[in-house]
């Protein structure tokens, strides 16, 4: 599995690259397929907020099939998942 995190300057993107378990694998599978990526829309906008967070998921699944989709201050049904799933790996990211 290879994560990419931008940082909040947007200077220079960095990859963090990181392996795991069997256990783990299986767990964000089950999570991530009921997050039903291809019901979501393109992108998600709130425009009664001008500045704030810009996010954005690209998905490849085995059989080739890519999902994008992205936001600015708007997110699809049960969102958090997503930042869950990573934060463990955002936590190591930051202390290096």
């Amino acid at each position: 599995m290879i994560g990419r995190m931008v940082t909040h300057e947007f200077i220079h993107p960095e990859e963090v690259r990181f392996q795991l378990d069997v256990d783990t694998i299986r767990r964000v599978r089950n999570r991530l397929s009921r997050l039903q990526l291809p019901k979501w829309t393109d992108y998600y906008i709130n425009e009664s907020i001008i500045d704030g967070e810009q996010w954005s998921v690209t998905a490849t699944y085995a059989d080739g099939t890519v999902i994008e989709s992205g936001g600015s201050n708007d997110y699809p049904p049960r969102f958090g998942t997503v930042r869950n799933l990573f934060k463990p790996v955002q936590q190591q990211f930051l202390k290096d």
